[in-house]
């Protein structure tokens, strides 16, 4: 049993350090993805399903308390601990309500970190029983991957309205949603997440086209943003204006 493990740390020394002190820890971990921000641990996440996540608290981008505030939405099976150079309170509450499996201090010793694995091995190995992950979809079922996958896609365009994650996708389908992110992906190139923004964007554009004196905070409602602020944050960074500056 390989426990899949991604590290994110803006530190270069720091990250090949914890890097290096997991896989030679002498049991069964393996590093398989690191990240210098937040934002770039989540799409490594989408490409490469991970059982634990190593996190630090500051980082640019996107920092650790809301990585793992999405790491908790959209990737329920994954454990976390979070690596800090802070011993503030605040910092070790959000991680305990993130269901952290721990806080560790920089820097952080193999004699430390030992103990953390051990647990970690432990929840691991019991989820695993408790929730077998799917290698591929049931043959005899009559499904294949690929029809998955255009299910998925199908599902997402009648609902982009509503709130939808990859927890959300694994409930209605019947798999485990990190399963079912990967099959997405190979299948078209891009997460269901970045998928679900294409097509709510899409729709946004079309509505600005066709309502240019509606306003934002009523097209992200319709377009399935419950914050208008990320609405327009989102759109900027995809379409390079905001949308009160859109002309198609």
């Amino acid at each position: 049993m390989m426990i899949r493990v991604l590290i994110a740390e803006d530190e270069p020394p720091t990250l090949r350090r914890m890097k290096r002190m997991v896989e030679e820890a002498g049991l069964p971990f393996e590093v398989v993805a690191t990240a210098f921000d937040g934002e770039e641990a989540l799409k490594k996440l989408q490409e490469t399903p991970c059982d634990v996540v190593f996190t630090d608290i500051k980082m640019p981008v996107m920092d650790g308390l809301k990585l793992m505030d999405s790491v908790r939405e959209n990737h329920p099976d994954c454990f976390l601990v979070v690596i800090s150079g802070y011993q503030d309170f605040d910092y070790a509450a959000h991680a305990l309500r993130a269901n952290a499996v721990d806080y560790l201090l920089k820097p952080v010793s193999q004699t430390e970190l030992l103990p953390v694995l051990s647990r970690l091995m432990q929840k691991v190995e019991a989820q695993r029983r408790q929730n077998p992950p799917l290698p591929t979809p049931r043959e005899t079922d009559g499904v294949s991957q690929e029809n998955v996958a255009k299910q998925v896609r199908d599902y997402l365009g009648q609902h982009y309205r509503e709130a939808v994650n990859t927890q959300t996708l694994g409930e209605v389908f019947g798999y485990v949603p990190s399963y079912l992110s990967v099959l997405f992906s190979r299948e078209y190139g891009i997460s269901p997440s970045d998928y679900l923004v294409q097509i709510r964007l899409s729709h946004a554009k079309e509505l600005l086209k066709a309502h240019p004196d509606m306003l934002v905070k009523e097209i992200a409602e319709q377009v399935g943003f419950k914050n208008p602020h990320h609405f327009s944050k989102t759109f900027k960074k995809h379409e390079g204006v905001w949308p009160t500056d859109y002309a198609p």
